[in-house]
């Protein structure tokens, strides 16, 4: 038996990392929705405001190309700052340099880069290249784990329904799939049917050993060998098919979003003997 192996927590903290020249589209302390918008690339239709010194080498109205000098400082040593994207001065002000219709800096015109929130949860910080987000959730230790972590959708399907390989599982593209064993045949069938995550129950050592090159990140709950299932846990988790949950590969657990304990494991306390 395993203690604190599964535990609800009132706030589990996530860092979602953005890219240079995105802009937030939040505040700090805001409850926010699953999928809401944390960052967007400045778009087309938006502006930039360039701080600059020295002198200004454009003026308002001008039509700026990537490579064209927006500004030079003076002195011995002179330095040039150069637009990166075609845009249109609007305005210049003592320290800054208005521009629109620019484009992204991805170069990618009106389409758009996107961050959204995988949850529903609270701004905790936001920095210079990422968001702190928190949210309750119950937290599955696991035994191991590899590969990155990935958000998606919980689908449960037993190991057993892989091996018809003329009619092999439907539509788990884009999902965290929990089986209740991992095998050299079933594994690398997981990224050609598009999920994008395993956790099983259990699995070879050898087998975990030689995973090398991922299909899919790996997070194994009991351990290796072959293992018996927790009925309890079992349960719980064919329950929350469907539900968006996080593999989070940095600190071997599952996270599941919850507003608070779920009653039938208040006092659950991990078992392998439990079946």
């Amino acid at each position: 038996m395993l203690n604190n192996k599964v535990k609800f927590e009132e706030k589990v903290y996530l860092e979602v990392k953005y890219s240079e020249g995105m802009v937030s589209k939040v505040n700090v302390g805001e409850k926010i929705k699953s999928g809401d918008l944390l960052f967007t690339q400045i778009s087309k239709e938006e502006k930039q405001k360039i701080k600059y010194t020295g002198s200004a080498k454009v003026k308002v109205g001008d039509k700026i190309s990537p490579g064209d000098v927006l500004f030079e400082t003076s002195g011995v040593f002179r330095k040039k700052t150069v637009s990166k994207t075609e845009a249109e001065v609007t305005k210049i002000s003592k320290t800054s340099i208005y521009l629109k219709n620019a484009e992204n800096s991805n170069g990618k015109g009106n389409e758009r880069e996107e961050v959204r929130s995988p949850f529903d949860s609270v701004v905790e910080k936001i920095l210079k290249d990422r968001i702190i987000l928190s949210f309750s959730a119950l937290t599955i230790s696991l035994f191991e784990s590899k590969g990155d972590p990935v958000f998606a959708n919980l689908k449960y399907i037993p190991n057993i329904k892989f091996k018809d390989r003329k009619n092999p599982p439907q539509n788990i593209e884009d999902s965290i799939i929990i089986t209740d064993k991992l095998t050299s045949e079933t594994y690398p069938m997981l990224s050609t049917l598009g999920a994008v995550g395993v956790i099983s129950n259990s699995i070879d050592y050898y087998l975990y050993r030689d995973i090398i090159i991922l299909a899919v990140p790996v997070g194994i709950v009991s351990g290796f060998g072959t293992l018996k299932e927790d009925k309890i846990l079992l349960k719980y988790l064919q329950d929350r098919e469907d539900f968006i949950v996080w593999l989070d590969t940095t600190y071997n657990r599952l996270v599941i979003p919850e507003k608070k304990m779920p009653v039938d494991l208040k006092n659950y306390k991990f078992d392998l003997k439990n079946e």
